[in-house]
């Protein structure tokens, strides 16, 4: 994040060392294998996430008697046990706490704002 004055150069802003994304910016600097071991083991966990997540979302959606009816039904390739299914959600959920911490840009995850620049 820049701070943009009205006068003057941008400035980097930092976070505060105590606080969540300080204390993984923290991490990344100590320990580099790591916190790279951490940031990939993330992405693969929301990805996974999204493989098994969408096809369900998909089934539940054709369950709707109006969309049964007129576009029909989908059974997803992919059936979890519930505990596996849970727990895949909340690894999901540090997965994305986890991405969100660390301080970076990136085009997929920006995507939204690519046009404001």
């Amino acid at each position: 994040m820049h701070y943009e004055p009205d006068v003057g150069e941008p400035v980097l802003l930092k976070p505060h060392r105590h606080s969540l994304e300080g204390l993984r910016a923290a991490v990344d600097r100590r320990h580099p294998l790591a916190s790279r071991i951490i940031s990939w083991t993330a992405i693969a966990t929301l990805l996974i996430g999204l493989a098994v997540f969408i096809p369900l979302l998909v089934q539940r959606i054709s369950e709707i008697e109006w969309v049964a009816e007129n576009i029909g039904t989908f059974v997803s390739p992919i059936n979890l046990p519930g505990w596996l299914n849970g727990t895949l959600l909340v690894a999901g959920i540090f997965a994305a706490l986890e991405r969100a911490l660390t301080i970076r840009s990136h085009c997929l995850i920006d995507a939204d704002t690519w046009w404001l620049d």
